[in-house]
């Protein structure tokens, strides 16, 4: 009832005083019609819940559009949602509603509403790469060059990093605790599919050990030949365990050590000149070497009178020349020192 005309108004009781001849008119709309269109692009199916009645007008076959028809009071208030199928996404309303959200309408006069679907392209995972990296340090990897070519925004990043741990996320880091070249996959989701697996690869490579000679010093110098020479080391490895430290002087071994401190005693050394060095291996084999240590035995220097001869008499007082012949097999001569018992006479 829309109301009354004539002698009466409103939309309440009519009540007339039948003083003269009177008109009196009412006035009633019919039911108010909602005309739902679903229509599918591409392929795309789905369907359209309506309140009231709390019916489905959907759409089964792809490149078709299915329509209902529903009648309401006048100023209902109806609402629409739009339910894809799983291979297809709303695309959205047009008519009365717009936009990809909840529609309602206001049945004020007869409505159109369409709801328009499409099929869903599943994403294309990026796994990026390849990657490098170390043991016991993180690598960091890179999904973003994936997409999805509906435009849909990517919801989900699965990874594996083949060294049976997972991750998330479009940017995430991994620790390796072992060495050698490991495959890494990608699977990232649109909320609808799942892209088909991505691959990359990621080497992680042994951190090379490092040692150095902590005694005996370069340029150090030994008198007595022949030699004990202490050779003591440092050593580690960042990403692993030292398993030996080797010795040499020149290209001879002369001990090894695989504890901590390490050190060995060089017993013997005859007279020379030697360049030591250690060398370090983990326990992956890797094995690097120190800087060299150039060190010294001295041998002693060797001297004999030449003259007096042994046993010469000289009448006092006397002047006596002394003369005497010496040599250093690793070196030279700076001095000769001369006594007489306990008595300095004098060097040359």
């Amino acid at each position: 009832f829309v109301g009354w005309s004539g002698d009466c108004t409103g939309t309440g009781i009519c009540q007339v005083t039948m003083s003269d001849h009177l008109l009196v008119t009412a006035n009633f709309l019919g039911p108010r019609n909602l005309h739902v269109e679903v229509g599918g692009t591409e392929g795309g199916v789905g369907g359209v819940w309506v309140t009231p009645p709390d019916v489905t007008c959907g759409l089964n076959t792809p490149g078709q559009v299915f329509s209902c028809d529903y009648s309401y009071t006048q100023g209902q208030v109806v609402t629409l949602v739009a339910n894809p199928e799983p291979l297809s996404v709303f695309v959205g309303w047009s008519g009365d509603c717009t936009g990809t959200g909840i529609c309602q309408v206001t049945m004020a006069d007869h409505r159109l509403v369409s709801a328009t679907f499409r099929s869903n392209h599943p994403p294309v995972a990026h796994a990026g790469g390849p990657y490098s990296g170390v043991r016991g340090q993180p690598v960091a990897f890179n999904g973003t060059g994936s997409s999805d070519p509906d435009g849909d925004p990517l919801t989900t990043y699965e990874w594996t990093f083949g060294d049976g741990t997972i991750g998330t996320g479009p940017t995430p880091s991994q620790t390796y605790a072992s060495l050698g070249t490991f495959e890494v996959t990608l699977v990232v989701f649109d909320g609808w599919l799942a892209s088909p697996p991505a691959t990359s690869t990621v080497t992680i490579a042994n951190v090379v050990p490092g040692v150095s000679l902590t005694s005996p010093v370069n340029g150090s110098v030994f008198v007595a030949a022949p030699a004990d020479v202490a050779v003591t080391a440092d050593a580690s490895d960042p990403d692993g365990s030292v398993v030996l430290v080797e010795f040499f002087a020149g290209s001879v071994k002369i001990g090894q050590d695989a504890t901590a401190p390490y050190g060995i005693t060089w017993p013997g050394v005859p007279p020379g000149s030697y360049v030591l060095t250690a060398r370090v291996t983990d326990e992956s084999g890797t094995a690097s070497v120190s800087a060299p240590v150039g060190v010294l035995v001295n041998a002693p220097p060797s001297v004999a009178f030449v003259a007096p001869a042994p046993d010469a008499l000289f009448t006092a007082p006397a002047t006596v020349t002394l003369t005497a012949a010496a040599a250093d097999p690793d070196g030279a001569i700076v001095r000769v020192d001369f006594f007489a018992g306990p008595l300095s006479l004098g060097a040359a």
